[in-house]
């Protein structure tokens, strides 16, 4: 009997995997080619069994001739969906029609081109929080499976057609809601990014109103129909209004807190809580509104120490969550092959420190490798490698012309380097005339949102959110970035070893915070949690380290002092780092934005039935606790060195409730 490998989902990915790598190929690509990265089935000599082409000999020219057949088949699905793959005769190459593939009226300045360079650079590297952009996956923001979706809603709303699709709605705790399937008609006007997740927002045909869909839920490639609805301006608006919190898994929650906790909130998240009542014994009801059930989840668990009771239909929910902290699983936990760790030379800081070295080249007209060293205190290898490699990269959009406008002389110089020279046009290309392709939008609008979450209040926050207006304006994808992960962190960011602090901070174990007075020093990330590292003035003033989660107010108390004693603990980091262990999760898409932005996270090359199995490092056994409680039954543990499940805090937790 024949495998199912060529189920409908294996060919939607399919489908949209064609897409895709034939998109990002604007010279076209060979059949061998899309042989060679594309997961076509073809029936093995015996007939009893399917493997994929690129496992079996693609020179053979029955392999070749089965793989033709298949992909003009999915070329012609994909036509009727408004998607046209054209074949060259003469050259013997497939590509996408270009004009479907670039965002028009784009312009940057240099600061913002250097970012998005940099942004298409850190692309399918480790995103971790340690380093500038802070923390994604980021291929599976353009997963397969999603281009060829993707590419439809885009061209229909270009020309304003109508798009047909089968939709999977989901219940959460407010809705009696059952998983279905169901056919909607819309005109599409917009996308949003919210949460690390792609929304496609447009006018509801036959509900006459707008509406919002995950492009997670769009069951099959959707199909562009022949018609035309024109929209006015007051519907488009709506469009550009509409939120995720609008959206049909958008969760209010309801829970007692101290008042004084409930100011905090209020404080952090002005536009998504509200104190609904208050008693004479010091709490407060707390309302408070998220876009998904699982964002409501994280915070009853990051927060639990401080939540007196859940109230109304949060409370069963969250208790039937938590039963499902862990669970089970027959994937094994050895045999898996990972994602290369971490590499400090193509970190963020080095991506960074090349793009500074460009932009000397470009002023100067022309730099050797050595004068690149001199001028930026860095070892000559680092040039050599990191910079050279970024100017030898070749562009996304045109594999004919090279990534940054910079050559190289035609001859190396006695110390066998090269010298860079700029192009005559290298300061307007350099301010941004690259276009920025479709295929490239949703990766680089996860990137700014994390961006302007992990860097809240910095100077590369402030052009993250320059770029988001302009690629808003140019594309109607807009970020909704609600909650900063980090409480307080752009108000301590500001004022490290410039200002004193007065912070309100709860100690482990303690219900109630106390005031401090303090000189921040060092603000880190350590296995997924957020630290500041002070000097704790007053009486008997010693150094401290402090989680930022733990704050509940901040203040400026006055000027940095002067002068500070030694710190002897000078590797705080490396002692909070001393428990560290490994351990493998297995995540499927819900859960995996909690265990995604830890450093030095590696990823399964092959991902499991159940989604991604992720390596990644724990510090203590309440982080891991925590956040497999956080995800419920989206998450659960392989591979332990330490032997630690959370089961035992979500069974507790759920008892308190």
């Amino acid at each position: 009997m024949a495998s199912k490998i060529n189920s409908h989902e294996e060919k939607r990915a399919r489908q949209g995997a064609l897409v895709s790598f034939v998109w990002m190929a604007p010279n076209g690509v060979t059949l061998n080619e899309i042989a060679e990265n594309v997961r076509y089935p073809i029936q093995t000599a015996t007939g009893y069994a399917m493997q994929y082409a690129y496992d079996t000999n693609i020179s053979d020219p029955k392999v070749l001739s089965k793989v033709r057949m298949a992909v003009h088949r999915d070329r012609d699905d994909l036509e009727k969906a408004g998607i046209t793959i054209s074949f060259d005769d003469a050259l013997g190459k497939y590509r996408v029609v270009p004009r479907d593939v670039f965002v028009p009226g784009l312009s940057l300045n240099s600061e913002e081109s250097a970012l998005l360079l940099s942004l298409r650079a850190a692309k399918d590297r480790p995103f971790g929080p340690n380093g500038l952009l802070g923390g994604s996956f980021v291929s599976r923001s353009t997963t397969d499976s999603q281009s060829a979706v993707t590419a439809v809603f885009v061209r229909a709303k270009m020309s304003r057609h109508i798009v047909v699709f089968s939709h999977r709605r989901s219940g959460s705790f407010l809705s009696l809601v059952t998983n279905r399937n169901e056919e909607r008609k819309i005109v599409p006007l917009r996308f949003v990014v919210a949460n690390g997740r792609q929304y496609v927002v447009g006018y509801d045909i036959e509900r006459d109103d707008i509406r919002g869909f995950l492009l997670s839920r769009i069951v099959d490639v959707p199909k562009m129909s022949s018609e035309i609805r024109l929209v006015g301006d007051d519907v488009v608006q709506r469009a550009r209004d509409w939120s995720p919190r609008e959206f049909e898994e958008g969760s209010s929650i309801d829970v007692t807190v101290s008042t004084e906790f409930a100011q905090r909130e209020a404080k952090l998240h002005p536009r998504t809580s509200a104190v609904v009542a208050s008693s004479e014994d010091g709490c407060s009801e707390l309302r408070l509104s998220f876009d998904t059930e699982s964002s409501a989840m994280a915070w009853l668990v990051m927060n639990e120490r401080n939540v007196i009771r859940a109230n109304g239909k949060f409370k069963s929910a969250a208790k039937n969550w938590l039963k499902e902290t862990n669970q089970a699983t027959k994937t094994p936990a050895r045999g898996h092959s990972f994602s290369d760790a971490f590499d400090p030379w193509s970190s963020d800081e080095a991506i960074n420190l090349a793009l500074r070295m460009a932009a000397a080249v470009i002023a100067a007209g022309e730099l050797s490798a050595k004068d690149l060293a001199s001028m930026f205190s860095v070892d000559v290898d680092h040039v050599r490698r990191v910079f050279h490699e970024l100017v030898m990269a070749r562009s996304p959009q045109d594999d004919t012309r090279y990534f940054l406008p910079i050559t190289l002389s035609d001859d190396s110089n006695d110390d066998g380097d090269y010298d860079y020279i700029a192009e005559g046009n290298a300061v307007e290309m350099f301010g941004g005339t690259d276009p920025l392709a479709w295929t490239e939008v949703f990766a680089v609008s996860l990137m700014l949102e994390q961006i302007q979450r992990l860097a809240h209040g910095t100077p590369v926050a402030k052009v993250a959110e320059s770029l988001v207006a302009k690629i808003h304006a140019a594309t109607d994808v807009s970020l909704s970035v609600l909650v900063p992960e980090v409480p307080f962190g752009s108000e301590i960011a500001q004022n490290i070893r410039t200002s004193a602090l007065r912070i309100k901070y709860q100690s482990a174990g303690q219900e109630q915070p106390t005031w401090r007075v303090i000189a921040p020093v060092e603000q880190q990330f350590v296995c997924g949690e957020a630290y500041l590292r002070a000097y704790e003035m007053g009486d008997g003033g010693a150094y401290k380290t402090y989680a930022l989660n733990r704050i509940w107010d901040v203040e400026v108390a006055g000027e940095f002092p002067a002068s500070l004693p030694t710190d002897t603990a000078s590797d705080w980091l490396a002692a909070l780092l001393t428990t560290s262990n490994e351990v493998l999760i297995e995540t499927n898409e819900a859960g995996l934005p909690l265990f995604e932005n830890l450093p030095e996270v590696q990823v399964a090359k092959e991902p499991s039935n159940f989604g991604f199995i992720l390596k990644i490092k724990v510090a203590n056994a309440d982080f891991l606790d925590r956040r497999l409680a956080a995800a419920g039954k989206n998450a659960r543990v392989i591979g332990d060195q330490a032997n630690r499940a959370g089961v035992a805090f979500a069974t507790e937790l759920a008892n308190r409730l």
